[in-house]
């Protein structure tokens, strides 16, 4: 192979490369200064320009420059905004001075003025009762957009937990303003209720299993809890997830439970056959609901008392 001497094309140093390798740069960097450079716009000539605010003469590259500074530039624009601002109309009724916002309400300065206006040329052409009849009925047409406003105002409500005004608009919940209250809100109603549920349910069932079972007509045996836990190998047997001991008796959702298979109000009876550990959750869910699965095949065992 033939070696010959070239020269970077961006710092101008002296490379040797292999004759059949088309190198024009001797390291990465310069490669990439080289690609830098050439992606870059070339600038452009400076201008002498004069601001059209204040007369000074400057220098800018800018194409379209008009002022020399930002404080030039808001005063000619604020300048042109009040050249360019509607004229000053005169009130029909009182003749004060007004600035209209709308060409076709440009005649009267306000609402009040114009329903004056109106009600002095209906009482020139009527008699006084028909004009006192067709300026109720004008004013009722007229306050077609204060209703939207009035609705807006109704919207506007005070939540029940908190306090604090919320637009029940953008809610879909109509007394409070925040998930945060609702649940407050559904706990508080929760606790405030519970000891009426719970004394109507014994009045209803009696307070323990064998008062339960005599007033439905179910079957009863007494059933020692440790020992289905045991059989179960304490896993709940809906989801099968772990119901350690240590949370037996606690209010946590894998905490174990007595969960009847067939429920009481079912016909199911208080017997070792029809008892299994659940834990806490999937007992709540399940509630009177129909056997979850397979009933089990388990041997037959003797009641016991507890410990």
């Amino acid at each position: 192979m033939v070696l010959r001497s070239l020269a970077c094309a961006h710092c101008g140093g002296q490379l040797s490369i292999l004759a059949h390798l088309n190198r024009k740069y001797c390291s990465p960097a310069c490669r990439h200064a080289a690609a830098w450079q050439r992606s870059r716009p070339l600038p452009r000539a400076m201008q002498v320009r004069i601001c059209d605010r204040c007369g000074a003469r400057f220098e800018t590259h800018q194409k379209h420059a008009r002022f020399c500074s930002r404080q030039c530039r808001r005063s000619g624009e604020n300048a042109r905004r009040a050249a360019n601002a509607p004229p000053m109309h005169e009130c029909a009724h009182c003749g004060q001075g007004f600035s209209p916002r709308r060409k076709e309400y440009s005649t009267y300065c306000s609402r009040e003025c114009s329903f004056a206006a109106k009600r002095a040329k209906l009482l020139g052409k009527r008699s006084e009762q028909a004009a006192e009849r067709a300026f109720r009925h004008l004013v009722r047409w007229d306050d077609r957009q204060d209703r939207l406003d009035l609705r807006k105002v109704l919207a506007i409500k005070k939540c029940v937990c908190c306090g604090e005004d919320f637009d029940q608009r953008l809610r879909k919940s109509q007394r409070t303003c925040s998930e945060t209250c609702r649940a407050r809100l559904y706990a508080e109603t929760v606790r405030r209720h519970r000891p009426a549920h719970r004394k109507a349910r014994r009045l209803k069932y009696g307070k323990g299993w064998r008062k339960r079972c005599r007033v439905l007509g179910v079957p009863y045996e007494p059933v020692n809890v440790v020992a289905v836990f045991e059989r179960d190998r304490w896993q709940c047997q809906i989801c099968r997830c772990k119901t350690p001991r240590r949370l037996k008796g606690k209010v946590h959702d894998r905490a174990p439970t007595i969960d009847h298979r067939v429920a009481l109000t079912n016909g199911g009876g208080h017997i070792y056959e029809n008892v299994q550990c659940a834990c806490r959750r999937c007992n709540v869910l399940k509630r009177d609901g129909p056997p979850v699965g397979q009933m089990p095949l388990w041997p037959r065992m003797e009641a016991q008392t507890h410990a």
